[in-house]
């Protein structure tokens, strides 16, 4: 019958529970903040695996998946214009209809119209050093990461992003 009894707990008691749990989260990597992300990438097995892979990091997180410049920069438009805040993008660096540097510097002309500024995530396999190292250089992109490194990737959102 000690199954059925309702314990009561202190306060005090409460909050270390809550700790515990904190901690738990934390040592499991699991952050539940809501984040809203954009990601672009022609091949869909990408934005599929890496929506997987991030929501077991971010439970709350919301990722929309496009696979050229122009639907993304549509669906951004949209948000911006709704005042739906968008936390990163995730681009690829070669696919159809353009490239992810491209898209970059269309988002850095559109967020002056919103007064927004959204860091740009660059997750390619893509090695065109220069071309990377002059898009950082020239804050058109914010980071760039091999995508055999998207766990880089995860933890870079997780420091840089303002949500609390």
């Amino acid at each position: 019958m000690e199954n059925n009894k309702i314990q009561k707990f202190e306060s005090g008691q409460l909050r270390k529970i809550s700790n515990v749990i904190s901690l738990t989260d934390r040592l499991l990597g699991i952050d539940y903040r809501s984040l809203n992300i954009i990601h672009l990438d022609d091949h869909s097995i990408v934005r599929q695996g890496l929506k997987k892979l991030m929501l077991e990091k971010f439970p709350n997180l919301k990722i929309t998946g496009f696979s050229d410049n122009s639907s993304t920069l549509s669906h951004l438009k949209n948000c911006l214009h709704n005042e739906i805040i968008i936390d990163f993008i995730i681009t690829d660096l070669s696919h159809p209809g353009g490239h992810g540097i491209e898209l970059a510097y269309a988002v850095r002309l559109m967020e002056r119209d919103y007064r927004v500024r959204i860091p740009i995530i660059l997750l390619t396999i893509q090695t065109f050093r220069d071309l990377i190292r002059d898009a950082i250089d020239d804050c058109v992109v914010d980071a760039y990461f091999p995508k055999d490194k998207w766990s880089h990737m995860i933890e870079y959102i997780r420091t840089y992003s303002v949500k609390v």
